[in-house]
């Protein structure tokens, strides 16, 4: 679901009209006006989100082209066409917001879906070998590691490797924390693909048993809340997988 199918605007709506449909959503899913649950609140963040990216020219550009490339989004996002026409309304949810965790977890769901079409792919960067080939694979296996260490561990779903080699728990709160850092090479899989489909099943856990009150919640020893570290693999996926589309 595009952060444009969020505020309920075109893809080429203008700087107005994004400005206009932000503030309206703004007020009707206020969390006040929803008796301040969990699902008003996680939904309130991702409007704010979106608002924030598509405000911004230089981000949008970047989400665009992302979006534009994006196999997840062109074909298998339900509910979501790359190009929409005209602008499409979320249905209502028996008077309330709408599930925002099952908004915000689909993205999820995308960039996982755009990693495996590079990997099964055979006229992908990543199966070009050599120096493009490697490069591209880091950088999935960065992503997939971010992701895991950034929101699958501190929300219960662990590597398994990680936990029965006893090895110390990461905790970052930027992508930056998972490249630079030794732990994160350990790499206790036979490959990319394997890695992938472990986060792949450990994933899957996460989105059906994942609440919109744990999205709130703030790991021990970390600043930044669930959702909010979800909201920086987005951002990751969105320079990344728009990155590797480009080579």
């Amino acid at each position: 679901m595009t952060y444009y199918y969020m505020l309920r605007v075109d893809e080429r709506a203008t700087k107005e009209a994004i400005k206009s449909a932000f503030r309206k959503l703004a007020l009707e899913c206020h969390p006040d006006k929803h008796s301040n649950s969990p699902e008003s609140h996680a939904r309130f963040i991702l409007i704010q989100k979106a608002y924030a990216v598509l405000s911004d020219p230089e981000k949008r550009r970047e989400y665009d082209r992302y979006i534009s490339v994006s196999p997840g989004f062109r074909s298998r996002a339900a509910g979501s066409p790359t190009r929409m026409g005209k602008a499409q309304v979320l249905p209502p949810r028996s008077g309330d917001v709408y599930m925002s965790n099952e908004e915000l977890l689909s993205h999820l769901n995308v960039i996982l879906w755009d990693v495996e079409d590079l990997i099964r792919d055979n006229k992908s960067p990543l199966r070009q070998g050599g120096e493009t080939g490697g490069k591209v694979e880091k950088m999935l296996f960065d992503l997939l590691a971010f992701m895991d260490k950034a929101v699958l561990e501190p929300a219960g779903f662990g590597d398994y490797f990680m936990t029965a080699r006893e090895m110390p728990k990461l905790d970052p709160d930027s992508y930056k924390d998972i490249v630079a850092s030794d732990i994160v090479r350990h790499k206790p899989y036979s490959g990319l693909d394997d890695y992938f489909y472990n986060i792949r099943i450990r994933v899957d856990k996460f989105l059906t048993r994942t609440r919109a009150d744990d999205l709130l919640k703030t790991p021990a020893g970390s600043s930044l809340r669930l959702i909010d570290r979800i909201i920086e693999v987005q951002n990751a996926a969105v320079r990344i997988l728009g990155k590797i589309a480009r080579m």
